[in-house]
């Protein structure tokens, strides 16, 4: 049962290795080894296995424990991911005229956009990926910058959004939302409804 799962996991590591890949072959593995082990019936057996099962929990409350610290401390340091920062965007493109149902593009971190995406109950139809060629288009010449967005609209997305718009990037089109430094939105006129 061990062989599969290792070469399930030489596999994945070949390509790309993500816990959510790998985890059911690592599962498969440790279950593999425990089958395999063989404990004697002596008289110190007893205080070997509880010895064992202390190390064993030891090892998984310890990766628990700081898996959450690490998690916590991430919340804290990038406060973006807290859930009232969420609705503070949500909020953002409501005023901006965004609403329910909308199509929207984004230029920069599509997946941290997906936050705020859901609960406005928008929907993400283009990005111009993070973090390259988020530079590459402010770097650009506002000519080129108008063609970029133009290309949003083609598929129908009433706005553009990026998480890190430059002080001198906005205007001509492009909106900062309320209580941030540098989120933007760039919203097509004929999408614009009063809030």
């Amino acid at each position: 049962m061990w062989a599969p799962s290792l070469v399930g996991l030489a596999l994945y590591a070949a390509v790309w290795t993500e816990a959510r890949y790998v985890a059911a072959f690592v599962v498969m593995l440790w279950l593999s080894l425990f089958a395999a082990a063989r404990i004697p019936g002596d008289a110190g057996s007893s205080r070997r296995n509880a010895v064992a099962i202390a190390a064993l929990v030891t090892v998984i409350l310890v990766s628990t424990v700081a898996c959450t610290v690490r998690d916590l401390a991430h919340e804290k340091i990038q406060p973006e991911f807290d859930s009232a920062v969420q609705w503070q965007s949500v909020e953002a493109m409501r005023t901006l005229g965004i609403g329910s149902g909308a199509a929207v593009g984004v230029i920069g971190d599509g997946f941290s956009a997906t936050r705020w995406a859901r609960l406005a109950r928008v929907r993400i139809i283009a990005e111009l990926p993070f973090p390259r060629d988020e530079k590459r288009f402010w770097k650009a010449s506002p000519e080129e910058r108008a063609r970029i967005v133009a290309l949003f609209e083609k598929p129908g997305a009433k706005a553009v959004f990026t998480p890190d718009a430059p002080a001198w990037g906005t205007g001509s089109g492009w909106h900062r939302w309320p209580g941030y430094r540098n989120r933007a939105a760039f919203v097509f006129r004929d999408s614009i409804r009063p809030p």
